[in-house]
């Protein structure tokens, strides 16, 4: 085996030659993807949770300007008035 062989995320880091925080989470996530099947199922739950909750949020936005158009095109629509 090679000796240059590492778990060691900071160790891939040198590797791909990137010092940057977000390379050694990457690094830190693959590392967990590999030793922990079962953390990237609950990430996963985690963010179809996540854009279901900013589903929500976007409905319930729709349905209020959807109300106020609505009202608002009530308000406007003519009226049929019989003049004597």
């Amino acid at each position: 085996m090679n000796d240059n062989t590492t778990n060691d995320p900071s160790h891939d880091q040198g590797k791909q030659g990137c010092e940057c925080p977000l390379c050694a989470l990457m690094g830190m996530v693959d590392c967990a993807r590999k030793r922990h099947g079962s953390f990237l199922h609950h990430l996963g739950n985690a963010e179809m949770e996540l854009l279901k909750a900013f589903r929500c949020l976007i409905d319930q936005r729709i349905s209020s300007i959807e109300s106020r158009c609505d009202s608002d095109a009530h308000r406007n629509r003519a009226t049929r008035i019989e003049v004597e």
